[in-house]
């Protein structure tokens, strides 16, 4: 019930049914609807265009799904549209069959990227890759990793 009142109260204070979190999101973006993000506490700074979502936070948009311990969200300063989200400590997130799991993420949605850090590692089935950096192109379905070492388990009939 808190999570809900925290996902109401930020669309309100957010330009009530014009804000981030209430539905108005990029052409591209909209069949998947809107971002729900719940947490323990919340702080806006109206000032700075950002709400901070403290404690258990969970992100969702679609079919994709991010955890973290704490996650920062940036707002344009019309606030319809996120510009950037930093998410840090305990991150993962899961869209269809893969996990990227990792310390940060941060995305920016000008090119709908994540970059994780902090020992990332990305869990697709049974295969593994590490890294010490991932981008990952969310539209694209497309990723880049530093520093890869890849382990992939082979299928036995």
């Amino acid at each position: 019930m808190r999570s809900l009142f925290l996902i109401l109260t930020l669309s309100l204070i957010l330009l009530g049914d014009k804000g981030v979190l209430a539905g108005q999101v990029p052409e591209k973006e909209a069949e998947k609807g809107p971002v729900v993000i719940t947490s323990e506490t919340l702080t806006i700074n109206k000032k700075q265009n950002s709400a901070l979502f403290k404690g258990s936070v969970v992100a969702k948009k679609g079919d994709m799904t991010v955890f973290a311990d704490t996650m920062l969200v940036y707002y344009d300063e019309t606030g319809t549209r996120i510009k950037g989200i930093e998410a840090e400590g305990n991150v993962k997130v899961i869209k269809e069959t893969k996990t990227i799991i990792s310390e940060k993420a941060v995305y920016i949605a000008e090119d709908d990227s994540i970059t994780f850090t902090g020992e990332p590692v990305v869990i697709d089935g049974k295969n593994m890759i590490k890294g010490d950096k991932i981008i990952y192109y969310i539209s694209e379905d497309r990723s880049i990793i530093s520093h890869s070492k890849v382990f992939l388990k082979e299928d036995t009939d």
